[in-house]
Formats: structure tokens, C-alpha cells, sequence
């Protein structure tokens, strides 16, 4: 196999409108979305720098309000040299890489590699690569073997179930056969004899790119367009098996939920800030635990945050400087960053925005989503002093 060169180009795809991500994509990017207190994007960076082959890292959007801009900066502090190029012409996750291929002066020789930004993403890179020159591919994709049940897609209506991710057969050397694009999960067993998931990570060869025709209207699309093109054509497209590694798309509330309760309980590893994570309890050093209150494992509390006495949680994530006040209940939940749960209230299988104020005693309905800076329940609340500063600064205008 064909050791994978350095100093490639990574594309991430950081735009869209992340409906599914409301009310908190109303916010920020769903990129910069927290998971365990570190954005979603922050962990894709962890692993492109630890690969050592890319010499550049281009971003498809700055995010909602220059968000992501402001966070990452050039990449200096990240260990990568990060660009924003301006997007021009296109529409679609092809489209978007397309417009930037067409910039780049050494984009007719170097394949690129694609990364989807709402992934949490296990990948080896640099055997990627390898794999895709080795097989002399125009195009190849990382594959996984998730439950196909486990992950369905929400943006529709309707009785019949669509799975989330493409599905391809691949042969014994790794081409691709036959590919579909979240396809009903009651014909997957018969379409397919092996079905193995699109992890939504390629590496592209620009120049056969650029000879995949763009439908009309110019939105144009890796999985509806390019892929099945490519695999009609009888291009060589291959995927790459990333066992055990893994991807999951976190741009929906319910995988973003259910990741951070499944990471939390080891059922997916992924290395998350921690101490003492043997014993179920991944708590930040800076962490304030009264000695009454109750942590049923496994639970994550991040930097600064306050967990008064008696307060029950239980397999939940506590956000940086959130607090939780005495005799408060929190089940297989996320609180978002500075967040106050007054004391008494019961919270369950909920996901609360940053800067949220929930009143004393209040019993918060199961499943609840509320964006940042909501205020819930009773008349008379405790508000922190950083929610009554950003409540004035919204009324008033004032800095």
C-alpha cells in the first residue's frame, strides 16, 4: 500500500441552516455546539492535527455570526493552518467543495480529503488516503457498520422509515457496487447483500469532480449526485471499512442527546475531558460537589460548575459554571453552559441552552428543548448574575 502523502488539503463543511438543531442553531452554528464543553468542531481539528498530513484546513462558512471565525481563528492556537475562503457560485456539499477546488493551484494533482462539520468522527486518516491511492480510486469514501434502526432520519413525515445514512455493497476489494442515499429501512435487506454506512468522509480526486455534471438549479450534492454518477459511470469508487472508528452526525437534538448519554455510558468510546472516569464520574478538577449531593454514574460535570446539597444527577452532563440547586433531580439530560436549575425542580431526558434559568420546584415535562436564555416556570426566580446581565443587554441594547 502507497504511504499516504503530507501537506494535503482538508475541507469541512461547516454551513447549512441546521433545522434540526432549532432552537439552538437560532444561536450559533451547529458546529460550534458543545459536546462534553468542547464544540463539535474543536474535536474534528483533535484528530485532522494528530493525522499529520494536512498542511491546510478550509472551512465552508465562518458560521452564524462569524462564530466560527472568532472560536478558531487561523488555526495558529489549534496547531493548524486554517482558510475562509469565499463561497461563490454553488449550492450543495459538492457544490461547495467544487467552488473551492477550482481556487486551489495544486488541486489538479493532490486529492482532497472531505469532512462533514456536525461528524463525531474516529477516523485514521492518513490509512484513508493510503487506501484511496492504492486502489488508484477516483473517489473513495469511509465506511461503518452502525445499526441502520438506531439512526433515522427526521426530516420528514410519513409512516415508512428512512435510515440516516447512504448505504453501499461493496466487493471483496472494496469498490463500490451499488450505492443509496438514506434509503427506506424495510428494502435495505433486500437491495443489499452486505449494506455497509456512508461515514461521510472522501477523498476526491478534483479532476473527476469537476467532470460530474452539476444538475439544475446548481445544488448540488456528494450523496444524490456525485456518488450515484460516478458508480453508474463504472468509476473506480471504493469505500474503506474505518472499524473502530466510527462517525455519527450530530446535527439532530435526538443524536445529540443520545450520543452524549451513550458516550457517558461507554457504549461508544471517545476520549471526552475527564478524572476519575473509572468509577463513572467524569468531573472537571474545577468542579464544586457538595458532600450530600447524589451523582448516579455515569456523569459528567464540567469546569466551575456547582452541584449544591442533595441535588440528584444521574447520568446527565452539567455544563461549564451551570448550577444545580439543593434538592434539584437531573436525569439523562444536558446542561448547557451557566445554566441555574432552582432548587427542587426535576428535570428528565432534556436538553437546556446556555444562560437558562429554571425556577424552584419547577417539574419540567420529559423531553424538553429550550434555547439560550429561556426562563421557566414559577414567579419569582433566582436569576445569576450572568443571565440578568444578558436579559438587560437584549431589552435595553446596552453592551
Amino acid at each position: 500500500m502507497k504511504q499516504s502523502p503530507a501537506n494535503l488539503t482538508c475541507i469541512i463543511l461547516t454551513g447549512g441552516h441546521a433545522t434540526r438543531m432549532r432552537p439552538f442553531s437560532f444561536s450559533y452554528s451547529k458546529t460550534m455546539m458543545p459536546f462534553f464543553g468542547v464544540p463539535i468542531l474543536e474535536h474534528l481539528f483533535q484528530g485532522i492535527r494528530a493525522s499529520g498530513i494536512f498542511g491546510k484546513v478550509l472551512l465552508t462558512s465562518k458560521g452564524r455570526d462569524n462564530d466560527i471565525l472568532l472560536h478558531v481563528g487561523d488555526g495558529s492556537a489549534l496547531g493548524l493552518q486554517i482558510f475562509y475562503p469565499p463561497m461563490k457560485g454553488w449550492a450543495g456539499t459538492a457544490g461547495a467543495v467544487r467552488c473551492l477546488i477550482d481556487e486551489l493551484p495544486d488541486s489538479a494533482t493532490s486529492p482532497i480529503v472531505v469532512v462533514y462539520g456536525d461528524s463525531l468522527l474516529q477516523i485514521d486518516f492518513s490509512a484513508l488516503v493510503a487506501f484511496h491511492l492504492a486502489k488508484s480510486a477516483s473517489f473513495t469514501m469511509a465506511c461503518h457498520s452502525p445499526r441502520f434502526d438506531a439512526f433515522l432520519f427526521e426530516g420528514e413525515g410519513g409512516t415508512e422509515l428512512r435510515t440516516n445514512f447512504g448505504v453501499a455493497e461493496l466487493d471483496s476489494g472494496g469498490k463500490v457496487l451499488h450505492f443509496e442515499e438514506k434509503p427506506l429501512l424495510a428494502t435495505i435487506a433486500e437491495s443489499f447483500e452486505h449494506p455497509t454506512a456512508n461515514a461521510a468522509v472522501y477523498v476526491v480526486d478534483p479532476e473527476v469532480l469537476r467532470s460530474v455534471p452539476s444538475p439544475e438549479g446548481r445544488l448540488f450534492d456528494f450523496a444524490y449526485h456525485v456518488i450515484p454518477w460516478l458508480v453508474e459511470r463504472g468509476e473506480r469508487v471504493v469505500g474503506l471499512n474505518i472499524a473502530p472508528g466510527f462517525r455519527v452526525d450530530l446535527g439532530t437534538l435526538q443524536h445529540y442527546l443520545s450520543m452524549h448519554m451513550a458516550v457517558l455510558r461507554g457504549e461508544v468510546q471517545f476520549k471526552v475531558p475527564a478524572t476519575a472516569a473509572a468509577t463513572g464520574l467524569r468531573n472537571h478538577a474545577d468542579a464544586s460537589i457538595h458532600p450530600l449531593a447524589r451523582l448516579i454514574t455515569p456523569v459528567f460535570v464540567d469546569c466551575g460548575a456547582r452541584i449544591e446539597s442533595h441535588a440528584e444527577i444521574e447520568s446527565s452532563v452539567i455544563g461549564e459554571c451551570a448550577v444545580v440547586r439543593e434538592g434539584a433531580v437531573i436525569r439523562d439530560s444536558i446542561l448547557l453552559g451557566h445554566t441555574v436549575v432552582g432548587a427542587g425542580a426535576m428535570i428528565e431526558r432534556s436538553i437546556l441552552g446556555r444562560h437558562c434559568s429554571v425556577a424552584p420546584a419547577t417539574l419540567l415535562p420529559r423531553g424538553t428543548v429550550v434555547g439560550d436564555w429561556s426562563v421557566i416556570g414559577g414567579d419569582e426566580l433566582e436569576l445569576s448574575s450572568e443571565i440578568v446581565r444578558g436579559l438587560l443587554a437584549w431589552h435595553e441594547g446596552i453592551p
